[in-house]
């Protein structure tokens, strides 16, 4: 009896087993797989196992980039002045596209969070003049995925470029 209930259990894990090497090969398949978010500015590069949650008013506009789980990974903000470019304008942006301008390392509640600020010339449609764009990206090193973060952040494109 115990003989017939060890082969059934064998039959079984052999049979499992590569079922759950697959499934794993399927997961992290998803963080080198991905899709492009596109908004009314920009477009980012986003894997398979996150999504992007845009909040706008009149006053701001940001996006929370969040896992499947709901916990936020990236907080992102695009305009023509985010909350620390003031600190990086002097820097002048002289491509279309996105070039990091600065970073701060600040600590809050939540530990250690890094920002970085990458900033693009481009054509506004709102004063049909040519200016600076910001791109504002938050993040806590200790509780993501930094090479994640960095690919997502490095994919900006502002969408008023054709390329």
């Amino acid at each position: 009896m115990k003989a017939k209930i060890f082969q059934i259990v064998g039959a079984l894990v052999v049979a499992i087993f590569p079922l759950g090497l697959a499934l794993l090969g399927i997961a992290s398949c998803d963080l080198k797989k991905g899709y492009v978010f596109q908004d009314k500015y920009e477009k980012l590069w986003i894997p398979y196992n996150l999504h992007v949650e845009m909040h706008e008013n009149r006053l701001s506009r940001f996006a929370l980039i969040k896992d499947t789980r709901g916990k936020a990974i990236l907080y992102f903000k695009n305009e023509y002045k985010t909350p620390h470019s003031h600190l990086f304008s002097g820097k002048d942006a002289l491509s279309s596209d996105y070039k990091l301008v600065g970073e701060l390392d600040t600590l809050d509640e939540h530990g250690l969070k890094k920002i970085k600020v990458l900033a693009a010339r481009n054509y506004s449609r709102d004063f049909k003049i040519v200016t600076t764009r910001y791109a504002e990206f938050h993040y806590y090193p200790d509780s993501v995925d930094e090479e994640i973060c960095n690919k997502i952040i490095f994919s900006i494109k502002d969408v008023s470029v054709s390329k």
